[in-house]
């Protein structure tokens, strides 16, 4: 039972770092293209609240530097970012279960009001670089999902009644 309950709790904790984007404030998304190492063309938009905005970040025609609007937020509006690769007509989200693999496409770094990311535009995984499309953002944070974290309390305290037993 013991070596059962340390299993589960370890299962359960592997899905503590799912996370959610928002809108910091009541004011405009600004993207910045950051460069693309990608053969494939691809162009990077984003939904507020579920609705997909139309401006987008083409990998091969941008300049690093150019801006994009993406318009206006609220603060806490939910943002979906969205990788359309051209060249295969494969689609990537942040969100991995939006995913045609299920797998994660993109990650992220935040600093202040800027959240970097960088996109992998391969099925499957590709290559891992997550370099194919990059851009910062203004007014987008990156907010740890709270189910994970009650997971990750759950999988803890399954751990030490396992390890409460095997002491006892």
């Amino acid at each position: 039972m013991k070596k059962l309950l340390l299993i589960i709790g370890m299962l359960l904790s592997i899905n503590a770092s799912a996370l959610t984007f928002q809108a910091i404030e009541d004011g405009d998304i600004y993207g910045y293209f950051a460069g693309a190492t990608a053969g494939y063309d691809s162009k990077l938009s984003l939904s507020v609240n579920g609705d997909f905005r139309e401006p987008f970040i083409h990998d091969h025609l941008s300049v690093i530097g150019d801006q994009v609007n993406f318009g206006y937020a609220h603060a806490g509006d939910i943002i979906v970012f969205k990788l359309e690769v051209l060249t295969t007509g494969d689609t990537f989200y942040s969100t991995p279960s939006l995913n045609p693999d299920s797998l994660d496409h993109m990650r992220y770094a935040q600093h202040d009001h800027f959240l970097f990311l960088g996109f992998e535009d391969l099925l499957g995984g590709g290559d891992l670089d997550f370099d194919d499309n990059n851009a910062f953002f203004t007014n987008i944070s990156a907010v740890p999902e709270p189910e994970p974290y009650m997971m990750f309390l759950v999988a803890l305290l399954l751990i030490t009644l396992g390890m409460k037993r095997e002491i006892s």
